[in-house]
């Protein structure tokens, strides 16, 4: 059985790319390799999984369910402190990004794009009023728009692990890029 990926260099990627694409790249090495699955999202439809960063802002919970080996819808649920643009005290906003991905290719390994709706509790609020989440900026309405590219590795054991880059819109713009651990079944 060979390395898929060469340890020596991330010494090198750390440095350079943080800790995020060193994670990327050991999980992608550290045995995976050998066991991704020919099939998987036709082996294991399901997907449970912990998102940090990324659509989700904070953090996370996502559930998706393949529809062949080259898509799939998924839907996450999370809670962000918001805080008002006008002043207002923060309130606890809840997020619901519902996504459509595409995968490139049908192995374990495998690029995907993604594309969504976010939609966002706090939209009762009197006209003119919005909120902001870290760099983004909402108005009241009840919705964001996303879009993404990433990785996702899914083994015979149903280990799942994925990255991306989403970029968010509403009446601003926000890039964020975030991971996915998991397990498919």
């Amino acid at each position: 059985m060979g390395r898929c990926v060469p340890y020596d260099i991330l010494p090198r990627v750390m440095k350079r790319n943080g800790l995020f694409w060193s994670l990327l790249i050991w999980s992608a090495g550290s045995g995976l390799c050998p066991a991704l699955a020919s099939q998987p999202r036709e082996t294991l439809p399901w997907s449970v999984s912990f998102e940090v960063m990324g659509r989700t802002v904070l953090y996370g919970v996502t559930l998706e369910r393949a529809l062949s080996n080259h898509a799939a819808l998924g839907v996450a649920l999370s809670r962000a402190e918001a805080q008002s643009a006008v002043g207002l005290p923060s309130a606890a906003t809840v997020l619901i990004p519902i996504s459509y991905y595409r995968y490139l290719s049908d192995q374990g390994g495998s690029p995907f794009w993604n594309a969504g709706l976010t939609f966002v509790s706090n939209t009762t609020e009197v006209g003119g009023r919005s909120a902001i989440l870290g760099t983004l900026r909402y108005p009241s309405f009840p919705f964001m728009a996303h879009a993404g590219l990433g990785w996702e590795i899914r083994q015979e054991n149903g280990f799942l692990f994925r990255a991306q880059t989403i970029v968010t819109r509403a009446s601003s713009t926000s890039i964020a890029s975030g991971f996915n651990l998991g397990f498919a079944f």
